[in-house]
This record gives C-alpha cells, sequence and structure tokens, in this order.
C-alpha cells in the first residue's frame, strides 16, 4: 500500500516536471519568435512572455473563481425537507421526535418512515 503511494506521488512529480518543462520551453519560443522574427527588441519580447503569463494565469484565476462561487446543487431530498421545515415548523420537530423516538426501538424502520414524510403530497383543491 505504501509503495502504491509512493509511485504515485513520484508519477505526479514527473508529470508536474514535465509540465514545468513545457510551460518554460514555450515561453521561451515565444521569446524567440518575437525577438526573431517580429523584430522585437529583448525587453518587449520579455514583455510579450510576461503578459502572455499573466494572461494565463488571469484565466486560470477567472475559472477557479467562478468554480469556487457557485453553489452545490443539493440533492432532491434535503430540498425537500428543507420545504417541509420552512412551511410547517412545528409539523417537522413532531415528526423529527416521533421518527428518533421510533428509531431508537426500532432502527430497521428508518428508511421507510423517511420515505414516507418524503413522498410528495397530493394537490390542494380549492
Amino acid at each position: 500500500m505504501t509503495r502504491k503511494i509512493l509511485l504515485l506521488f513520484a508519477a505526479a512529480g514527473a508529470a508536474l516536471a514535465a509540465a514545468g518543462v513545457v510551460v518554460v520551453s514555450l515561453a521561451f519560443a515565444l521569446y524567440a519568435l518575437m525577438r526573431d522574427a517580429a523584430g522585437f527588441s529583448a525587453a518587449a519580447s520579455a514583455a510579450v512572455v510576461a503578459g502572455a503569463v499573466a494572461l494565463i494565469f488571469l484565466i486560470v484565476f477567472g475559472v477557479l473563481a467562478i468554480k469556487a462561487a457557485a453553489k452545490p446543487k443539493e440533492p432532491p431530498v434535503v430540498e425537500r425537507l428543507k420545504t417541509l421545515v420552512r412551511e410547517r415548523p412545528i409539523m417537522a420537530a413532531g415528526a423529527a421526535l416521533a421518527a428518533g423516538v421510533f428509531a431508537v426501538r426500532n432502527p430497521k424502520m428508518i428508511l421507510p418512515l423517511v420515505l414516507a414524510f418524503l413522498e410528495p403530497k397530493p394537490p390542494r383543491r380549492h
């Protein structure tokens, strides 16, 4: 088990080192392209490389910020329980108390009890 973990870390380290080499190589290639093919000065070519790296960092930061701000969607069961608690808090408290007492006395019946409370209620007729 320990050997597999160490091999996994070694593989991850090798992949990160290879990615670093690729990034440095691409930066140097962009520098050479700007200096030789486009005729920029050394300082201007370095500025282009720095700008490209900054743009990549901004894109990665934007993607991570969007993912961090996104709220994970709750399962339908949780949404139904929240609705029940909001609409009928006294009934929800009584049901929770009854379910707790029932679960202590008969643990095998917890799932059917929860499912009974989560079934959709029939629409009201006015």
